[in-house]
C-alpha cells in the first residue's frame, strides 16, 4: 500500500511539473534584420524562411545541416550561414557578404 501511494504522488508530481517544461514558441513569425536590408522571416523555427535583399527580390530558403549555427540554401545556391549576431550570405557563386543581426522581432 505505501508503495502504491508513494507511486501515485510520485506520478501526480511528474505530471504536474510537466506543465511548466520550457518550450519554444510555434506557430510565431520570426523576423530578423541584417545590415545591407536583408531580411529573414520564419515561422518555423528556421526550417524554412523567406529572404529578401535590399532590392526587395526574395528566396525561398530551407534548412541544411550544418557544423554550428543556421545554414539555409534555395534551389539555385543562394545562402545565408549565421550564428548568434554574425552570418554570411551569398547571392552568387564566390561572392560571399558579411553580415550582423541588427533586430530580432516575433511576429504574432
Amino acid at each position: 500500500m505505501r508503495n502504491f501511494i508513494l507511486v501515485a504522488f510520485l506520478a501526480i508530481f511528474i505530471t504536474g511539473c510537466a506543465q511548466f517544461a520550457k518550450t519554444e514558441p510555434t506557430g510565431m513569425a520570426q523576423r530578423v534584420i541584417f545590415s545591407d536590408g536583408i531580411e529573414l522571416v520564419t515561422t518555423d523555427m528556421f526550417d524554412s524562411a523567406l529572404m529578401k535583399d535590399k532590392d526587395n527580390n526574395a528566396y525561398y530558403l530551407t534548412r541544411k545541416p550544418s557544423a554550428n549555427g543556421i545554414y539555409m540554401e534555395d534551389k539555385n545556391g543562394v545562402n545565408i550561414h549565421f550564428k548568434g549576431k554574425d552570418g554570411i550570405v551569398e547571392f552568387s557563386k564566390n561572392k560571399t557578404q558579411n553580415i550582423t543581426v541588427k533586430e530580432e522581432i516575433y511576429l504574432n
